[in-house]
C-alpha cells in the first residue's frame, strides 16, 4: 500500500510540474508576443515622425501610455531591418543617434 501511494503521489508531483511548465511556457510566449508588438508600435512610429533619437522615442511611448524598456527599444532600433541609423544630432551638448524608417 505504501509503494502504490507513493507512486500515485509521485505521479500527482510530476503532473503538477509539468503543468507549470506548460503555464509557464505560455507566459514567456505571451511576454514574448507583448515585446514584438511594442516593438513594432516603434517601427512604425519611426516610420510616421522620424528621424528621431532615442529620447523622442521614450517620449511617445510614454506620451501614449506604453512600457519604456531598453531592451525593447534595442531590438526595434537593432533588430528590424527597417530602422538605420541616419546620423547624429546635438542635444543640449551631447551627441545622440538619429534612427529613421528606411525600406531599401
Amino acid at each position: 500500500m505504501y509503494l502504490i501511494m507513493g507512486k500515485v503521489n509521485l505521479m500527482i508531483l510530476f503532473y503538477s510540474q509539468v503543468c507549470q511548465v506548460g503555464v509557464m511556457r505560455r507566459g514567456w510566449g505571451e511576454e514574448r508576443r507583448n515585446n514584438q508588438q511594442q516593438a513594432e508600435w516603434i517601427v512604425a512610429w519611426l516610420r510616421e515622425n522620424g528621424p528621431a533619437t532615442i529620447r523622442q522615442i521614450v517620449g511617445a511611448l510614454n506620451e501614449s501610455r506604453r512600457e519604456v524598456k531598453a531592451h525593447i527599444i534595442q531590438r526595434a532600433l537593432i533588430k528590424s531591418p527597417f530602422i538605420c541609423k541616419i546620423g547624429e544630432t546635438n542635444v543640449d551638448g551631447e551627441i545622440h543617434s538619429l534612427w529613421g524608417f528606411s525600406s531599401e
